[in-house]
């Protein structure tokens, strides 16, 4: 709270001061916090995404809150402690709600993808782990599967949106079997066409499944041969980080030259924010084309 803060009343329909509000009774100032709060938090149902299987909602634009905690913030300057008590626990009873998300703004209706809001779920796991205390020996241990987990996670978020995109819409399967090495060469006769076109959906799948998409190299060829989508300059470190993955899920943790590697806590969230800062911008151009293949069909 700033000193020059106001907050609006209801009752009054005006805007009033820290000191103004100190001096209403008990309800009003109840009144005056639920209204606050309202205007900056909401119950995550209405606009936060939800992915059962990352164990519930994504809290994309900030949460989840605690009613207390964010009204003892607010207002302990203002109204006695057991007033701001009493309207939280009326928050959470009238509404059933004990975990609040944060009400975006217009700039944040710029919606993620399905496939970020999956990715975004992992990420948040790593987090939550991250911070959790662990014991010295097994720290090195901790880190390293972390470590390997942000490729992994941003390995999943490239081919879960690759292979849904080709798979779901015919322009980009043509797209893929027109510029994929394999596909390309392969010859067949006037008598086999119909069988092949009918089995294409299943063998390009079938394909795609099992193409490594942490090798970002073929994998950016791949976007933007099919997509019309290019990466971000400046992979150099994700490119590092994806050779010391391979060291640490193949070789135990040690490289080609027989050294040790030995990560630290701060590698990890180092990691995890240039793999978001990457799958973000990323994501940006996956909503241009999924909103142009909209446009497309109708």
């Amino acid at each position: 709270m700033s000193e020059e803060a106001t907050y609006f009343d209801p009752d009054s329909e005006r805007d009033l001061t820290p000191a103004e509000i100190g001096k209403l009774s008990p309800e009003q100032q109840t009144e005056i916090a639920k209204h606050w709060f309202f205007q900056h938090y909401e119950d995550p149902v209405h606009n936060t995404p939800y992915e059962s299987a990352e164990g519930g909602y994504i809290y994309i634009w900030g949460g989840p809150h605690d009613a207390h905690d964010v009204l003892h913030s607010e207002f302990s300057d203002i109204i006695p402690e057991d007033v701001v008590e009493a309207a939280a626990d009326e928050l959470e009873n009238e509404h059933d709600v004990t975990e609040w998300a944060s009400i975006p703004g217009p700039e944040d209706f710029d919606i993620p993808s399905e496939y970020f809001v999956k990715f975004q779920g992992n990420i948040f796991t790593a987090e939550r782990l991250l911070v959790q205390p662990i014991n010295k020996p097994d720290e090195a241990a901790f880190f390293a599967l972390l470590y390997a987990n942000a490729i992994t996670t941003l390995e999943a978020y490239l081919a879960d949106a690759f292979i849904s995109l080709v798979l779901k819409h015919p322009s980009l399967l043509r797209k893929f079997v027109e510029s994929d090495p394999i596909f390309k060469t392969q010859r067949i006769s006037v008598a086999e066409l119909f069988m092949h076109a009918d089995s294409l959906p299943k063998r390009v799948r079938d394909h795609l499944y099992v193409l490594p998409f942490h090798r970002l190299e073929k994998v950016q060829k791949m976007y933007h041969a099919v997509l019309g989508i290019t990466f971000p300059p400046g992979l150099r470190d994700i490119l590092e980080a994806v050779q010391v993955r391979h060291d640490i899920i193949h070789r135990n943790g040690v490289t080609k030259e027989g050294e040790q590697i030995t990560l630290a806590r701060n590698d990890v969230e180092s990691l995890l924010s240039r793999v978001q800062d990457l799958v973000g911008q990323v994501d940006n151009k996956i909503r241009d084309v999924i909103e142009k293949l909209t446009a497309d069909s109708k």
